[in-house]
């Protein structure tokens, strides 16, 4: 019996350290091949190689590519990546080292730069800036990116990826500039309707999938959100989960639809709970649904009086107009019964289409019942 008993004991142990072990390789295993991040509606991936995503790859290649040279006003999220590609070949305005290597003053110029098109030409002219290689989804990029389309004679759109956008000067750069005017007829906007990456020639799920939320968020800024909408989708039939799809959509519905919004909100919080703008967009549309709510209990009650006493408000629909005359006639009546003048209501109002007032009451009482007598 005690050596039953031991033996049991043993296998017990065993069974659990095989299951512990098993357990922590399979851990290991979707933890590597990213599978956690893409089940939370993420993008980002564990792995020995450079991510894609990140780093301005297929941009650097174009540059280089097409021999575009001279000093380069980039991103500093991608001046270390551009420094080791390039190496050394061209000059980049700044990298990752802000308050190490840069002097002081370069970091705030950085900054206005991007969002202040005079600082920019200033910086253009004294550093002999040929080509920008900034980020295509970043919102403070915006208001340069406008900038630098809206000044075709000196700066030409030559590449878009999900990652980078590319602007080179006209002035020495005709190759490039040319092989761009082919591909891209109408700007920009020839690269925003298409629904693949215009740069990737063979298109896989996740190239279209990046593709389409840089897209997303250049058509919102560029303020056609019909468009918008339709890539968010695109995204999510390739990627259901995809949280950030969700939440732009119901962002883009949150104006007119607060109701819809809320729908698109909560699938990203059952998706991501850790994701805190999810929450933040629902509670948004939520205080906006209450607040129209409000405002339709509040315009059902505005029947009478507080319509009444406002004089300004002149033009109004002939509905509205004889609910108010109604309303003037009862409280004329009610003020006659009570042996009150009306003449008052009439002439600070105006809203009455007959102002001519009867000298009697609608209805005539004994004078026993007025005097109480």
């Amino acid at each position: 019996m005690k050596i039953i008993r031991i033996l049991r004991v043993r296998v017990v142990k065993i069974v659990a350290a095989v299951s512990v072990s098993a357990a922590a390789i399979w851990l290991c295993y979707i933890a590597l091949n990213g599978w956690l991040y893409v089940r939370s509606g993420l993008l980002l991936k564990i792995g020995p190689a450079l991510s894609s995503t990140r780093f301005p790859v297929d941009a650097a290649e174009f540059v280089e590519r097409n021999k575009i040279g001279g000093n380069v006003f980039n991103d500093d999220a991608f001046g270390g990546y551009l420094l080791y590609e390039w190496n050394k070949s061209r000059k980049i305005f700044i990298d990752g080292r802000l308050n190490i290597l840069y002097p002081p003053e370069l970091v705030p110029l950085y900054g206005m730069s991007k969002t202040d098109p005079n600082v920019f030409e200033s910086v253009s002219a004294k550093y002999n800036i040929n080509a920008v290689v900034i980020r295509s989804d970043d919102p403070q990029s915006m208001n340069l990116i406008k900038y630098l389309l809206s000044k075709p004679q000196d700066w030409a759109f030559v590449h878009i990826d999900p990652v980078a956008i590319v602007f080179v000067r006209r002035a020495g750069n005709e190759v490039a500039v040319q092989g761009a005017e082919k591909r891209y007829p109408e700007g920009l906007l020839t690269a925003l309707k298409s629904d693949v990456a215009p740069e990737i020639i063979d298109n896989s799920d996740k190239d279209i999938l990046n593709w389409n939320l840089t897209r997303a968020k250049l058509l919102v800024n560029f303020k056609m959100y019909g468009d918008a909408i339709k890539a968010c989708e695109i995204v999510l039939n390739i990627e259901p989960r995809q949280v950030l799809a969700l939440n732009a959509i119901g962002l883009l519905k949150l104006q007119n639809n607060p109701q819809e919004a809320i729908l698109y909100f909560d699938k990203a919080i059952k998706v991501n709970c850790f994701y805190k703008e999810s929450y933040y967009n629902k509670g948004r549309a939520l205080n906006m649904l209450e607040t129209l709510k409000a405002r339709k209990k509040h315009s059902r009650r505005r029947y009478g009086f507080t319509r009444i006493w406002n004089p300004q408000k002149r033009t109004q629909s002939p509905l509205t107009k004889n609910t108010q005359n109604l309303t003037l006639r009862s409280l004329r009546n009610l003020c006659a019964l009570c042996g009150f003048s009306f003449s008052f209501l009439s002439t600070r109002t105006g809203l009455l289409s007959n102002p001519q007032l009867p000298p009697k009451p609608m209805v005539t009482l004994p004078s026993s019942t007025i005097t109480g007598t």
